[in-house]
This record gives C-alpha cells, structure tokens and sequence, in this order.
C-alpha cells in the first residue's frame, strides 16, 4: 500500500512537471519577443522596467511564469518559474531537465553573498556550457521557484523599479527614457494585436468538412447539392477518468488479483495418523505361541 501511494504521488508529479514544460516549452533564455508572439499564449501581464527590458508573467494556478526581454542582447534574459505551494522535487527536475536539454550541471550551493542576487532563501546554483546560470530554490523538500539568467546576475531582478516616463524638458529625454517610451508604445501594440488575432481567430474546421464548389458556369444544368454528414464523436468514460480514477481503478485491480489468489490457494491435507500399537501387540503373540511349540517339539 505504501509502494502504491509513494507511486500514485510521483505519477501526479510527472503531470504537473508536463503541465509547467508545456506553457515554457517554447521560453527560454535568447528566445525573442517575436518568437514568444507567436508560439506563447496571449493571456500575460506586461509592463517596462526601469532597464529597459519588458516584463512578460503568465500565471498559470499554481505557477507564475516570468521573462524578462531585452532587444539589445537578444531577447530572454531572465526566466523563471515559481510554484507557491511548491511541487515535488522529482518533477522540478523534469522541468530543469527541459530548459537544459538534459545537462549534467556541477550544483553549488549558494551563499550569503549569492542568495540576496538570486532573491532566495534556500538555493543551488550551476553553470550551463553556454554560460547561462541556473538557480533552485527548495522550501520543506519541494522546489519553490526555477530561474534561469544569461550571464551573471549582479542585482536581484524582482527588484528593479518600473519604468515612469519622463516629462520633456530643455535639456531633453535621455536615452533610456526614449527607449522606455518605445517599448511601452511596442508592447502595447503587440499585446493589442495578439487579443485581436485570438477574437477573430475562427475555430478548427472539421476535416471531414469539404470546401465550398464553386458555381459551375460552363453547364446550364445545376449540379446536385451536395448533402454532408455530419458525424458525432461518441465520448468513452474512459476519455472522462482522471489521475485519480485510474489509480483507484488499479487499487481495485490489485486487490482483486489478491483475492483471486487466496481463494483458490491449494490448502494442505490433513495427514492421518497410522496406528501400529495395536497390531505390534499381536505380531509379539504370534511370536510367543511359535516359540512354545518349538519348546513342546523338542520335548
């Protein structure tokens, strides 16, 4: 019972640690504004910090997606993944696995000097063969928070302030002014535009839907209406279980096998005792009468 309960939680793990890799599957440090556009959901929160870079978070339940974007070196500069509730450091380990195509990394655990910059408490940290560093923070023996940095962090990045914009005077706007208001005028532009392709996006068409015919011109006899038919799925219980059903499901397996097998379990058979004393006696006066008259003979 406890092997099926101890795999019955690394099994919901795995789900979780698929479930986070499928929403940053296609994030990842370099990964630009324009690919994240086009391969990442449009439902994220936005705003320009004070560095120029642009701030993306996807929250998706139990989790909180975060990237920072800077054109200037080449998109994603910062990721990170944190789980308020923690999950299990088995499917952590998946998710870390995925944002490093499997890389063994040499772990080191951060120090006082370290963790303020990473902004955790309890970390690892190690270096990547494209120099990019990666940090665990765990909490009660489950990961909390994943993040990812090109290059070397030198300050927390949650603590950078958000960009405000400057009012024009005589001596100008500075650069990184400039650039701000530029990518608060992109990023909404982009984020606008992403809402408007996912309203007027329409849905999957059937593939058994055929395409509309054209109006024969070349006949004066109309052709026949073509009569489509429409087909329903027909849905399985099976499509409806969930992670616990199956569990359950092979709970009440295991336990019948069980049965199964001490129902028809061969019982031992008894052994009777076999009973000599009885004929003993009578052998031993068979024997006396025979040495009695072998005496009378021979008198």
């Amino acid at each position: 019972m406890y092997r099926m309960k101890k795999f019955s939680r690394l099994l919901v793990a795995c789900f979780l640690a698929l479930a986070t890799f499928s929403h940053a599957q296609n994030l990842n440090i370099g990964t630009s504004r324009d690919e994240a556009d086009k391969a990442l959901p449009k439902t994220y929160n936005w705003k320009v910090l004070d560095d120029a870079t642009v701030r993306r978070t996807w929250a998706q339940g139990d989790r909180v997606i975060t990237a920072d974007f800077d054109d200037q070196q080449g998109g994603c500069i910062f990721l990170s993944i944190s789980y308020p509730k923690g999950i299990a450091k088995s499917a952590g380990q998946q998710t870390l696995s995925k944002l490093t195509n499997g890389e063994k990394l040499n772990w080191k655990k951060a120090n006082s000097k370290t963790k303020p910059i990473l902004g955790m408490k309890d970390a690892m940290h190690a270096r990547t063969a494209l120099g990019n560093l990666v940090a665990v923070e765990t909490s009660s023996n489950k990961v909390t928070r994943i993040s990812l940095y090109r290059g070397t962090p030198t300050s927390n990045r949650f603590d950078i302030p958000d960009y405000k914009p400057q009012r024009n005077s005589g001596l100008g706007v500075s650069a990184s002014a400039g650039v701000g208001a530029y990518l608060v005028q992109d990023e909404t532009r982009r984020k606008a535009s992403g809402q408007a392709i996912a309203a007027n996006t329409p849905a999957k068409p059937h593939a058994s839907v055929p395409a509309a015919d054209k109006p024969a011109t070349s006949s004066t006899t109309p052709a026949e209406p073509r009569t489509e038919i429409q087909t329903e799925k027909v849905s399985s219980f099976v499509d409806d279980m969930t992670v616990i059903d199956w569990i359950i499901a092979g709970i009440g397996l295991l336990a019948l096998l069980v049965l199964f097998i001490l129902m028809f379990r061969k019982k031992p058979q008894p052994t009777t005792p076999i009973i000599v004393t009885e004929l003993d006696s009578r052998h031993d006066d068979e024997d006396e009468d025979d040495d009695e008259d072998e005496t009378d003979r021979r008198k």
